[in-house]
């Protein structure tokens, strides 16, 4: 299957990242971790044999789909074991905090005295209605809680995937198969269908780690790259079925993302702070994930998104700081969130190329890392994506003096990269007026495609003006978007004051620097500017 996640690329070696794509392309593979499959760990339904029995004896059921008549309720027996058994009070509570984007209400009971547990519905559950709330599943009635928002062609696009998949495994003969038959012969469907492929598609998507597991390469210092890298091999994609548990913390470090250790020839995966007795323990997804990212690849509403509004505070709109703010700053609202707030941007949508040699310019990059996507956030653009349209926008005579030759074609990748290396600095006013004139134009027309506003969508998130506070996969879409919008709103109070400082007469030397003339997207002293294989440029 070739679904692709919405995260960025991992840039350091040995590292996982949750939120992958099943097999990016040009990219290596990462995965990811949904709450909705996660409250239901390893489904119970004859239909997917992958699911070991090992696995279904400790660790909940749950049937991914009502496939022959509606969900019967537990039995009085049930029922009775289920009031009064502690561990199943307690696995209730578990399910129903992390099962916030269920469409369906479940509850544990346990299946025989001293035996497993299994989920049974609260409320009736209609015949092929799913059960599961990962995006990737939502029909066209969820879907348009999206509308405006680049999101909803983004699943799409992943849906229309999962069809070309599930018609080549038919017309290779799945079906066919003796475990095929197996399975047709003990519940009377058909292994392989839209909805089995699109499940499979969902389960690894939200809960599979990706690894690497290549040899450690030294590092010899070569610098005839800018800003770009290169993966040992391909990831191995893997399932975890203890660690896929683990909730995603946005504070945590890279120390809580699994890797591989090839001293210990096991994957490690460690606290990121101390936890007490009965805490819930955490991981970390991966890296800067943005509010869309966790949507897209988990189904899961950004934790701490959710911890404000649970708690009557709004995320409020990031001020114009501009990109001089000083890194890891406490917004107000739900802390840190603003910062990882963001809006990807398809860059033919804001500006196209200048010329034939901008063109060949931006293609040689593709080739080095894939589709890029611009990043626009609270604190505007990023550095690389100022560095994007910078190259989209150059003049011939700019290209020349950044290294990017008359005749070089898009193999010449080594040159692309240096190129973009250079015009990480901006080189003269006209062109940083037409990018940024680009930029506010697109921030515009992006913002006023949502039907909907920022302070209407927060007032239904907390349930307040008088709005009943949204539950469900409802608000799962409506708090993306938004994020979105909050993104949007800080990226174009930043980009006005650009062009304010630059129709004042700021050097262009000086446009983008703060009160420390320090340039966002600097890094500490082993930092390297502008990562093309990071965040805003990554493939999708």
């Amino acid at each position: 299957m070739n679904v692709q996640s919405a995260s960025p690329k991992t840039v350091t070696p040995a590292a996982s990242r949750r939120g992958a794509p099943l097999a990016a392309r040009g990219s290596p593979a990462q995965s990811c971790a949904s709450p909705a499959l996660r409250a239901q760990p390893y489904c119970s339904c004859p239909s997917h044999p992958s699911c070991s029995t090992q696995e279904q004896q400790r660790r909940p059921s749950l049937k991914c789909r009502a496939t022959t008549a509606p969900a019967a309720a537990p039995s009085p027996s049930q029922q009775h074991t289920a009031s009064e058994d502690p561990l199943a009070s307690r696995l209730k509570a578990w399910v129903l905090e992390h099962s916030k984007t269920l469409p369906t209400r479940l509850t544990p009971v346990r299946l025989s005295p001293g035996g497993p547990y299994g989920l049974a519905a609260e409320e009736p559950v209609r015949r092929g209605q799913v059960l599961s709330g990962h995006p990737l599943l939502w029909g066209p009635e969820r879907l348009a809680w999206l509308a405006g928002s680049p999101l909803a062609g983004v699943l799409a696009a992943r849906q229309a995937q999962v069809a070309e998949d599930t018609e080549v495994l038919l017309v290779a003969g799945a079906n066919e198969l003796p475990l095929a038959e197996r399975h047709r012969a003990a519940t009377g469907s058909e292994l392989v269908s839209a909805s089995t492929v699109g499940w499979a598609a969902a389960v690894l998507l939200s809960r599979s780690f990706s690894l690497d597991l290549a040899e450690e390469e030294a590092l010899e210092g070569d610098m005839s790259y800018f800003g770009t890298w290169t993966s040992h091999g391909p990831d191995t994609l893997a399932l975890v079925p203890w660690a896929d548990m683990l909730q995603h913390c946005p504070a945590a470090g890279p120390e809580s993302c699994a890797a591989y250790q090839f001293e210990l020839s096991a994957v490690t995966l460690a606290a990121h702070r101390p936890y007490a007795p009965g805490e819930l323990a955490a991981d970390s997804h991966g890296q800067g994930l943005s509010p869309a990212d966790l949507f897209l690849d988990y189904g899961l509403e950004d934790p701490e998104a959710a911890a404000a509004t649970a708690a009557g505070a709004a995320v409020r709109e990031a001020p114009a700081a501009g990109p001089h703010a000083d890194e890891g700053e406490v917004q107000e609202g739900a802390v840190g969130l603003l910062e990882r707030d963001r809006y990807d941007v398809d860059p033919s949508e804001v500006v196209a190329p200048r010329g034939p040699r901008n063109a060949v310019l931006l293609r040689a990059l593709a080739g080095v890392q894939g589709e890029a996507r611009l990043a626009l956030g609270p604190r505007g653009p990023d550095t690389a994506t100022l560095t994007y349209l910078r190259a989209a926008l150059a003049s011939d005579a700019e290209l020349v003096r950044a290294g990017w030759r008359v005749k070089a074609t898009e193999r010449d990748l080594d040159t692309a990269c240096r190129a973009m290396g250079a015009l990480a600095a901006p080189a003269s006013a006209a062109t940083e007026r037409a990018l940024l004139g680009a930029l506010a134009a697109f921030i515009e027309s992006a913002a006023a495609r949502f039907p909907t506003s920022l302070q209407h969508d927060t007032q239904r998130l907390a349930g307040a003006g008088g709005e009943p506070r949204l539950d469900g996969p409802e608000r799962l879409a409506v708090s993306v978007l938004a994020s979105q919008k909050r993104a949007l709103a800080g990226a174009a109070a930043v980009v006005s004051s650009w062009l304010e400082r630059l129709a004042g007469g700021c050097s262009v030397e000086e446009l983008y620097e703060g009160d420390e003339c320090e340039s966002w997207g600097e890094e500490g002293e082993e930092g390297e500017g502008a990562d093309w294989g990071n965040g805003s440029l990554g493939s999708r």
